[in-house]
């Protein structure tokens, strides 16, 4: 053998295994199966969060009785379920390729069975993973429908889809990987080829189409029916270069069921609630979840706080809602605040209704030689009784009694100051008791602050009223003084008509001053005395133009028709000026009430993310800030939409 020839043996041997290992394809490894943790929501107690297993096997799920739960080296008990509520669950893609076939082929056998697998897909994955549809159809390879878990537009999609074509598979398959890549997002991607294997050509371009999806890890099974020759040898090769499987059936109801197995590989979203022990409250922690058959995955954590005496399990009224327990209350509330309402008028309707409760039906002789049982009306009036007394001695020795008289007579209020400020303690021991049962301590303080507020604001608001109402009125008395004189009528005659033919609260205030002018005081002094007690600057004018009159004399009636009309004009002013600034001032409103709206409601709802705010030194801080500059704020915005006239 010469050298030449020598060397070209040499060559070929050294250059066939390369060859040879081109032109077979390497068979690549599938994905391997993964745990993705999302949703993640902490409570005092315990911690929550979905678990979506990805790329397992056929048929395969996790085995729950191995997943186990730690968070810096703590075991966690946990309770697994399968999630119902598939809210923020992580997306997960399947995207099936519908081969129209040989258009030769005129009864459409191939195609009806396609179909129809792709179809039954539609029921057998979860319900959180979205399908797409790539068909391979007369006008080529083309994307029919974007992934979505809308099930009705699949189904809607695939009876679409037409049947024949001489389009290559291998570019649908090639469009399918693009389009489940296109979504960045997605933690588990898988392509689901139907085909008869015709026009899948063995060039090495669908070798390259295999080794992509291996590549980028997107999972690939394809059914053939009735496939053979080059065109099955091409589909195997896809198959093994992405480390899928090729499922050959050769009757059309084996091609549903094959089918069916690619969507088995999508394992359902768990849900998991694991216990947190009070070691770890307030802390930031990394969770680690781990099950058997799966990599185990880390996530950062920040528990909720709470008291080192709050229980880490579920308590044994778990399954109540939050909300309810505040409703509860407040109907608790309501009921004491109706109780003392009651209690503090013996002799109104409201105390003999709850005495026709108490004695409903005829009552009963009592046998003689027995005591008669304690009456529970005349209990509860003895009760009432105590605390009166009992408040009539504390506003007598701190010297209240005057001012507090004054307010309730501005506010129209037909109690005494004993009466009220018995009320106003039972009302605010009320609702710092029911709060003190949800909150502990800090809801004592707060029923008091509620209690004590509430009856505050409803004596203001009284006194707002009966103001408003007084001054609305006011002009038309006056005109019906200004007529009595203009008859003939001395000024306290007419001041007697203004109250007969006057509605409240005119008439009541006006009877005050005549009946004080009756009993010997001046009725300027009276007049002057009715001004200061309702506050009306108004009616101030019109006793200062009496006053006026008295001393260098003139027409008084036509001194109060100017006052009249003075104060006409300055309510239509003031209500044109109040109607102009109604935007505004309801912007302050919402604006003022947001902040509290959403504290209350996070803290009904989501406690734990307010709970740093007030046992760490720096949200402390923070909560003291946001206070003094929602207070400014408030300030701010009531002098800004704040009128006078």
């Amino acid at each position: 053998m010469s050298r030449l020839t020598r060397g070209l043996v040499g060559l070929v041997a050294l250059v066939a295994p390369i060859a040879l290992l081109w032109a077979t394809p390497a068979t690549a490894e599938p994905p391997k199966p993964a745990l993705v943790v999302s949703q993640v929501h902490t409570d005092p107690g315990r911690v929550s969060f979905l678990v979506t297993p990805t790329n397992v096997g056929l048929d395969s799920t996790v085995d729950v009785s191995t997943l186990t739960v730690q968070a810096e080296g703590v075991s966690l008990p946990a309770r697994v379920q399968t999630a119902a509520d598939l809210t923020g669950a992580p997306t997960r893609l399947l995207m099936v390729v519908l081969d129209g076939g040989d258009r030769y082929d005129q009864a459409g056998t191939y195609f009806a069975a396609a179909r129809q697998a792709a179809t039954a897909l539609a029921d057998t994955v979860p319900a959180d993973v979205a399908l797409g549809l790539f068909v391979i159809g007369p006008d080529g390879a083309k994307e029919a429908l974007q992934p979505t878990t809308d099930r009705s537009a699949y189904r809607a999609a695939v009876a679409a889809a037409k049947r024949g074509g001489t389009w290559d598979p291998v570019d649908g398959v090639d469009g399918a990987r693009a389009a489940v890549l296109s979504d960045g997002l997605a933690v588990e991607r898988r392509v689901l080829l139907i085909s008869d294997g015709v026009n899948a050509f063995t060039s090495d371009f669908d070798s390259k189409v295999g080794g992509a999806l291996a590549t980028s890890q997107v999972g690939l099974d394809i059914v053939a029916f009735r496939a053979s020759g080059t065109g099955l040898t091409g589909l195997q090769r896809i198959a093994d270069a992405a480390g899928g499987r090729l499922l050959k059936t050769t009757d059309a109801a084996s091609v549903s069921t094959a089918a069916q197995g690619s969507g088995r590989f999508f394992a359902p979203t768990l849900s998991v609630t694991a216990a947190v022990p009070s070691s770890l409250s307030g802390l930031t922690a990394v969770v680690t979840v781990d099950a058997a058959g799966f990599a185990s995955v880390q996530t950062t954590v920040p528990f909720a706080m709470w008291d080192d005496g709050l229980a880490a399990a579920s308590p044994p009224l778990a399954w109540v809602p939050g909300w309810l327990v505040y409703v509860v209350a407040l109907f608790l509330f309501a009921a004491v605040v109706a109780l003392v309402l009651a209690l503090a008028w013996p002799r109104s309707q409201s105390h003999a209704l709850i005495k026709k409760i108490a004695h409903f039906g005829p009552r009963r002789s009592q046998p003689s030689g027995r005591a008669a049982p304690l009456d529970a009306a005349s209990a509860g009036a003895r009760i009432t009784q105590t605390v009166l007394a009992a408040s009539a001695t504390v506003v007598r020795a701190g010297g209240l009694e005057q001012r507090i008289a004054l307010r309730l007579e501005q506010a129209g209020m037909k109690l005494r100051p004993h009466e009220w400020v018995a009320i106003c303690a039972s009302i605010a021991v009320g609702a710092s008791l029911i709060l003190a049962i949800v909150g502990g301590i800090p809801g004592f303080v707060l029923g008091l602050a509620l209690g004590a507020g509430a009856t505050l604001a409803y004596r203001m608001a009284r006194v707002s009223r009966r103001r408003r109402s007084f001054t609305e009125q006011l002009p038309d008395g006056l005109q019906l003084v200004i007529g009595s004189l203009r008859a003939g009528f001395s000024l306290g005659q007419a001041l007697e008509s203004l109250v007969r033919e006057s509605p409240e609260p005119l008439a009541a205030e006006f009877g005050r001053a005549v009946a004080e002018h009756r009993l010997g005081s001046d009725l300027s002094d009276a007049l002057d005395r009715l001004a200061a007690r309702v506050g009306s600057e108004d009616l101030t004018w019109a006793v200062m133009a009496v006053r006026i009159q008295r001393d260098v004399g003139g027409n008084l009636a036509d001194v109060l028709q100017t006052s009249v009309d003075t104060m006409r004009e300055r309510e239509q002013l003031n209500r044109h000026i109040r109607a102009l600034s109604a935007e505004g001032r309801l912007s302050a409103w919402i604006l003022a009430g947001v902040p509290v709206f959403l504290a209350v409601f996070m803290g009904v709802f989501r406690r734990a993310y307010l709970m740093p705010l007030f046992t760490d030194p720096r949200g402390l801080a923070m909560s003291i800030v946001a206070v003094v500059l929602f207070a400014v704020g408030v300030f701010w915005m009531t002098r800004v939409v704040r009128t006078r006239t």
